[in-house]
């Protein structure tokens, strides 16, 4: 199990350090929703591995509200402005990195080294 769920952190990390190429630069927090949110191991992980820190939104299902804000926001019922919408998205709890640096890299190499294993 625990593999498992470190092998989604490390996924997730493979696909942000992709990102950060496109744009240049390394990504500075995490907004993580669904029920994955509820795994605290994953998110602290999930912290450790990005090296930011990673907020978990009180509302888990954040794909559904942000649906619901899209349709207020059509309909003039909410604020077109991001900076007003902001106030909506409440923290329930935050994670910061914690894992150090050398242990960080080891870990990252070796899920490297195991992806390109599989490969053949």
């Amino acid at each position: 199990m625990r593999a498992a769920v470190e092998g989604i952190a490390l996924s997730v990390y493979d696909v942000i350090e992709e990102m950060s190429k496109a744009i240049g630069g390394w990504i500075t927090n995490i907004k993580a929703d669904g029920g994955l949110t509820q795994n605290s191991f994953l998110m602290q992980f999930q912290a450790d591995i990005l090296d930011v820190p990673l907020y978990s939104p009180s509302n888990q299902e954040t794909t559904a509200y942000g649906t619901a804000l899209l349709a207020g926001i059509a309909r003039d019922v909410f604020p077109k402005k991001l900076e007003e919408l902001r106030r909506y998205y409440k923290v329930e709890k935050m994670y910061r990195p914690q894992m150090e640096e050398h242990v960080r890299l080891q870990i990252i190499n070796e899920w490297r080294r195991a992806v390109s294993r599989s490969r053949n």
